[in-house]
């Protein structure tokens, strides 16, 4: 049918146009980018599919879009002309915009809100021409905005109308058609009404702004058209401040009033939306401005900052000092995070951008904040000397001050770096809140043994991690007391059997006796719950007992986005999948270029039934990390859920090129499921060899006997996966290459053997 389509419009373009590529499309057309051999430029031309085509008079189409074409405006993509193939198939051409569309722009998680609102105005101004105009868009959608050189383009204005106009065939009356798209429908649209007027186009805003601010569409557990439909007529979207709190409340106020169900309770024009968008204030960073090394004193200030602090830069010249500087960035953000009015970008977005020069204004815009806090340290000897500021998203410094210190009052410096910050922004504590820096210990020595232990965590990799532990174990031989080595011990053997071969079942001990220690010694100390979480569902595989041990992290600590995205999976497991979504678009929001954040979005729409919406989250994370195993294993059951089964293949032998056994087990699933079972018994036979079998991966082995349809053999798998304590049991009951299993009798058996118990809503 493509092919079809596109010899149709060639044929109908004749030899002034060269058919390029087609970009996509869906709904009412196909688009294709063509050149313009006499002007030298590409043009996008719109194809109506044929089905929606049939019965559709060219000639009232071609005349209804040259009314269309009238409009000039910054924010409107023109429509250059209209026309129809040799047997009646009608298109229109529009100048080619080079840019992504809003859709492409919200794969990445809410947009931050300086950028929102300047793009939700561009959209506003051009309603508010084309209704003076006396054209109705009917079909404002995130994929007809195009975002480019900064501003955002309108484009389709008066089609939706065209259509519905010269149209009489049946596919007019299927929803989402000429009528509109059922996600973005007004309830008068939805309901058939023959009176929609440019109120429509408002409550199409109001959807797409709650949408962009907050990461998702109010309406996203409605899969089918039908039931969006019904969504747009009866359900009223939650509050805007549940899911994204630093929306000024008149903005949140105005989407709301745009996304009433009557008509007549909307603003009364895009002119009213757009003066009240101008009245919403954002106070810039640069109204902070002060001179260096003084605080900032503000008349007024929001309520709540956005801030970075970006990695320290090591200045010793000493690659062995890096943990150090490190270390005081981890240490400023952690305590930062804890001041109730800062939203602080987490560690990974944060060290994601080291080394890259990126400007203060790039800075500020990928992570979506206002401010950031920058520096350099040098450690020489005992002495600590240390420059950090403040500055906002413009470049000016709001508050700088240099430090000459002793090794020993590391932790007194940074108390007075974020007493500075908070002064400087003029955030309140709150009451009680006392110390913003709690000194993890008093031993200058078991601290730098414990920055050392983090930096090798990170590294990610088995040896990396067992060095971790060995550092972590001289730290707290120093300080028994120190509850934060304890934590970050527990973590690292957590971590072992997920990035390596080393079975669950020889690190469970060991990582529940020392995340037991860390909550002994602190109760209050949110990294400790979070590590017994993480043991509870890791090696325990006592995922109620995980909820509880995350729900009093976030209690400590929730502005942790590390807690979020670990209680967005525990509430998958529980299929607590709206929650689930919840906390994982807010942990998004936290650590934007963090590929767990992307991961962990993506996993819960594929295990929702929403795969396509997904994709581009679990795509992000692979790209974020190239050697992200888990991400390609995700990612690999998304392509098969969408019969993608050549992109599957792909991913999975990039998975075996970086990974290892689980990866080589997820190949014989691939292959199972697509028929080829003497390949994927041939790599099993593999993996089932005397010297690979202690390792083999339980569960992913289980996964391709299921696709082979020998049941038998991959519950034996599966009871193998529990006496080993293979964390990846936990998605018995939602991985979607168990549901085959799904309708065993022995199956409900293998579910209850995990310890999940309803949670509260």
């Amino acid at each position: 049918m493509v092919n079809d389509l596109a010899t149709r419009l060639q044929s109908a373009l004749g030899d002034a146009y060269r058919l390029e590529r087609e970009l996509g499309g869906g709904g009412m057309s196909r688009v294709f980018v063509v050149h313009d051999q006499v002007l030298g430029r590409d043009v996008v031309v719109k194809v109506l599919a044929p089905e929606l085509a049939e019965g559709l008079s060219a000639e009232r189409f071609a005349r209804e879009v040259r009314l269309a074409a009238r409009l000039q405006h910054p924010n409107v993509v023109p429509v250059l002309a209209a026309g129809a193939s040799g047997d009646g198939l009608p298109y229109y051409t529009m100048p080619f915009i080079a840019g992504a569309s809003l859709r492409d722009r919200l794969t990445g998680g809410p947009v931050p809100l300086s950028e929102a609102l300047t793009l939700l105005r561009d959209v506003a101004r051009a309603l508010a021409y084309a209704h003076e105009h006396g054209i109705v868009h009917r079909d404002i959608k995130p994929e007809n905005v195009l975002l480019t050189g900064g501003a955002a383009v309108v484009a389709d204005f008066g089609i939706a109308r065209a259509v519905s106009a010269a149209g009489s065939g049946p596919a007019l009356t299927q929803a989402g058609m000429a009528v509109g798209t059922p996600a973005y429908m007004a309830p008068e649209q939805a309901a058939g009404h023959d009176d929609v007027d440019h109120r429509a186009d408002l409550y199409a805003w109001g959807l797409m702004a709650w949408e962009t601010l907050a990461g998702c569409h109010p309406f996203a557990e409605a899969r089918s058209p039908l039931a969006l439909i019904g969504a747009q007529l009866a359900r009223i979207p939650a509050p805007l401040a549940t899911m994204r709190p630093d929306v000024p409340s008149g903005l949140a106020t105005l989407i709301a009033q745009c996304l009433a169900k009557d008509p007549a309770e909307r603003p009364a024009d895009a002119k009213v939306l757009l003066r009240a968008l101008d009245a919403v204030a954002i106070t810039p960073a640069a109204t902070l401005v002060a001179p260096p090394t003084a605080v900032a004193t503000p008349q007024s200030a929001p309520a709540t900052r956005t801030l970075a602090v970006l990695p320290i830069v090591n200045t010793s010249g000493d690659p062995e000092n890096e943990h150090f500087s490190d270390g005081l960035t981890d240490e400023l953000i952690g305590a930062l995070s804890t001041v109730p009015a800062l939203r602080v970008t987490g560690r990974t977005s944060s060290f994601a951008l080291k080394g890259k020069g990126l400007g203060v204004s790039d800075v500020a815009r990928m992570l979506g904040v206002d401010t950031m806090l920058e520096g350099s340290a040098r450690r020489a000897g005992t002495r600590l000397k240390a420059r950090v500021q403040l500055v906002s998203a413009d470049g000016n410094v709001l508050w700088a001050e240099a430090y000459d210190r002793t090794l020993t009052d590391v932790f007194e410096v940074q108390e007075e770096i974020a007493q500075a910050v908070v002064n400087a922004l003029r955030v309140k504590l709150g009451a009680g809140h006392g110390p913003i820096v709690r000194p993890p210990t008093t031993d200058i020595v078991a601290h730098d043994l414990y920055l050392k232990g983090r930096a090798a965590l990170r590294e990610g990799h088995p040896d990396a991690l067992r060095r971790s532990v060995a550092l972590y174990e001289q730290a707290v031989e120093r300080d028994p007391g120190f509850a934060a080595a304890w934590a970050a011990m527990a973590y690292s053997y957590i971590m072992l059997p997920i990035v390596g071969d080393q079975p669950a079942r020889e690190t469970a001990a060991p990582a529940h006796r020392v995340a037991a220690r860390a909550v002994e010694l602190d109760d209050r100390l949110a990294a400790a719950h979070l590590a017994m979480g993480h043991v509870c569902f890791s090696s325990d595989l006592d995922v109620s007992a995980a909820a509880r041990n995350v729900r009093r992290a976030i209690e400590l600590d929730p502005g942790n986005p590390d807690a979020h995205q670990f209680y967005a999976i525990v509430l998958k497991c529980e299929r607590h999948f709206s929650d689930a979504e919840a906390h994982a678009l807010r942990a998004l929001a936290g650590d934007p270029l963090h590929p767990f954040m992307h991961l962990t979005l993506g996993w819960i729409y594929l295990e929702t039934g929403r795969a396509t919406q997904g994709l581009p989250y679990l795509e992000r994370a692979v790209e974020i990390a190239p050697y992200f195993t888990l991400g390609r294993e995700i990612l690999v059951h998304a392509y098969l859920a969408l019969a993608r089964h050549e992109d599957a293949l792909r991913e999975v032998r990039r998975a075996v090129e970086v990974g290892g056994r689980r990866d080589r087990a997820l190949n014989a699933y691939v292959h199972a499921t697509q028929g080829r079972a003497a390949e994927a018994r041939a790599i099993l036979a593999e993996l089932e060899a005397p010297d690979e079998l202690p390792h083999a991966p339980s569960c992913q082995v289980a996964y391709a006997y299921v696709a082979l349809g020998d049941m038998d053999t991959a519950i034996r798998w599966i009871e193998r996966a529990f006496e080993e304590r293979d964390p990846h049991l936990n998605g018995l009951a939602t991985i979607p290459a168990y549901e085959p299993l799904w309708s065993d009798a022995r199956y409900p058996a293998l579910v209850a053997r995990l310890r999940h118990e309803p949670l509260p809503m």
